[in-house]
Order: C-alpha cells, then structure tokens, then sequence
C-alpha cells in the first residue's frame, strides 16, 4: 500500500518534535525517578529515530535529514550515542524547515481555496481514476478564460464578449 504523502510528512513532524524534546513529561498525580525519566526520554529519541528511518522510502526530508547526520558523524560504523545526539542537534532545524513549508502551504490554501480543493481531490482520487493523473498536471496550468468587458451604448448595460 502507498503511503500518503500528507500523513507521512505530518508524522514526521510528529517525530521531529519528539527529538527536540529535553524532558519526559510528567503528569498531575505521578511521580517518576530522574533517572527512570532519562530512561524514558531515551527511549523516545530512539523510537523517533526509527520511525524517521521507517519513512526514509515515502519522504525526501526524512531521507535528507538522515543522510545529514550520517555525515556530521564519523562512522561507518556508526555509535548508537552520536548518532542520536547528532539526531536531537539537527532535528529543530528541520523541524523549522517542515514548520515553513506547512504554514505556506495553509496561506496558500486559505488565497486560493478552490485551486486547493481541486488539487486535493485529484491526489486523493489518482489511484483510483487514472485520468486524474493527467488532469494534476493540468489543473495549475489551466488559464481562466479571458471576459471582456464592454458597454451597450444604446441602453447601458453591461455585455460579455468572450
């Protein structure tokens, strides 16, 4: 099953944040050990860490951000310990970056709210109306036809000519 490039680049986020965490959580009523919470903390780091390399197949960024701290560490081999610091250093960034690129996307669709209709129908129907891929391609570069615009001058009204 294809993945959906929407829900992997919100996930992504999801797990970007999660590397930019520096404390577990703690909730009203509970109590955990500073070094239980270290442990936790860890293991999240870890299971983000796997999740992004998960996507590395569906998403381009993930696949660059790993690429990138693969390359500010020394390896291969590579230390699970510098891996996941080089992770937690390059992660805000990133996450910057998606934070950008989702809050251009939401003005976008809040200047053209049609074309953004339009759009996300076509990708969410491509798999299974395969006119829709071509028509994809179409839609942004479809011109609205040109109305003008002239007067009567006998009566004063208003006359389309297309």
């Amino acid at each position: 099953m294809q993945s959906d490039p929407v829900t992997t680049r919100k996930n992504l986020i999801r797990y970007l944040r999660h590397l930019t965490a520096n404390v577990w959580p703690e909730y009203p009523g509970e109590s955990v050990l500073p070094e239980e919470a270290d442990r936790l903390l860890r293991a999240a780091h870890v299971a983000a860490l796997r999740f992004i390399g998960i996507q590395l197949k569906s998403d381009p960024v993930a696949r660059e951000f790993v690429e990138t701290i693969d390359r500010s560490i020394p390896g291969p081999p590579y230390d699970r310990d510098d891996t996941l610091l080089a992770a937690r250093r390059l992660a805000p960034s990133f996450l910057r970056r998606l934070e950008r690129e989702r809050d251009a996307e939401q003005d976008q669709a809040k200047r053209d709210p049609v074309g953004t209709a339009r759009r996300e129908y076509v990708r969410k129907n491509v798999a299974t109306n395969p006119w829709l891929e071509d028509a994809n391609v179409c839609l942004d570069g479809l011109l609205q036809p040109e109305t003008h615009v002239r007067i009567n001058p006998m009566d004063g009204s208003v006359v389309n000519e297309f």
